[in-house]
């Protein structure tokens, strides 16, 4: 069960990092476009839904030119629109970093940008799968294909509006502060579900002495504490018969072969228990909020270091 949850644990961090990237999330987003462009050319094909589409609308069998120039139109230009959404996206992190540069990983992780990008890129597939599929001789129009890429072509127009205006509130620094103070409060209340009294909290050395005579286990790589599974070190510490002493908290930068843990008494510690206390922490490039509330509380005080008036 404990390995189980702690399986879960992993996932949990490893869906966090790919959800707050520019790849997961728009990834996903161009793959549906694709499976859906594949199957709109093939219900064209076998179905015969593009003839009774025309008859519906009445505007009789389409030239494969006219519609060829048509998707080739709405590509064009929604490539420019990703090419002005990148450039956006770039001077917004660029004025963000005037806050601080630690807040560029939050807004990355924006999911309307996420959303505008893939859908966009997405609607070019769509585009570009449906010209292919055209054919002059014998004449052939994808009719159900073609009018989906209209009609994304002009919800892609209505996201990138609705981007732009996101974007213009996103960067004002009152909801920088806000977004980050958010994720502040929801680590705190995940790690301290208990209200502690004032003045019964216990004060810890920031680097505390590993005892005397105990194993000190080493990273394996560099990087950041990101999150320590804590549930996973007490089993480990059960079964092995040990006590084990975090020596960096979590937001800590550790180097290869500095020590994580000391574990006591050395003639308990085995490789195998090495291995399990190594595999509760989470290391990565960037500092998260998941479980390091201090650092959303560093970037509100970057924030306010850098402001430009009492406003």
């Amino acid at each position: 069960m404990q390995a189980l949850r702690h399986w879960a644990f992993n996932l949990r961090r490893r869906l966090d990092d790919l959800v707050g990237g520019l790849l997961f999330l728009p990834g996903l987003i161009l793959a549906g476009f694709v499976l859906l462009a594949l199957a709109t050319i093939a219900a064209d094909a076998n179905t015969g839904i593009g003839a009774r589409l025309e008859s519906l609308t009445g505007t009789g069998p389409l030239a494969p030119t006219a519609v060829r120039d048509i998707l080739s139109a709405m590509a064009t230009s929604t490539v420019t629109a990703v090419a002005m959404l990148f450039s956006i996206l770039l001077v917004v992190q660029t004025l963000a970093t005037t806050y601080s540069p630690r807040v560029l990983r939050s807004l990355i992780g924006d999911r309307t940008s996420q959303l505008t990008m893939g859908t966009l890129v997405g609607i070019v597939f769509f585009c570009f799968l449906v010209l292919q599929a055209i054919r002059d001789q014998p004449p052939f129009v994808p009719v159900l294909g073609a009018t989906l890429a209209t009609v994304f072509f002009l919800s892609g127009l209505a996201l990138l509006v609705n981007f732009i205006h996101h974007i213009s509130q996103m960067i004002q620094i009152n909801n920088i502060v806000e977004m980050v103070a958010r994720r502040t409060e929801r680590a705190v209340d995940d790690l301290l579900p208990e209200r502690v009294p004032a003045g019964t909290a216990p004060v810890t050395p920031e680097r505390p002495t590993p005892p005397a005579g105990a194993v000190l286990i080493e990273s394996r790589r560099s990087g950041y504490i990101q999150s320590v599974d804590l549930c996973w070190l007490q089993r480990a510490a059960a079964e092995g018969g040990v006590c084990l002493q975090v020596l960096l908290p979590v937001g800590g930068f550790a180097t290869r072969d500095v020590a994580l843990v000391a574990a006591s008494p050395a003639e308990r510690v085995t490789p195998g228990l090495a291995s399990d206390v190594l595999s509760a922490f989470r290391l990565g490039a960037v500092r998260t909020i998941h479980q390091d509330p201090d650092f959303g509380i560093r970037l509100l005080v970057d924030v306010a270091l850098r402001a430009i008036s009492p406003a």
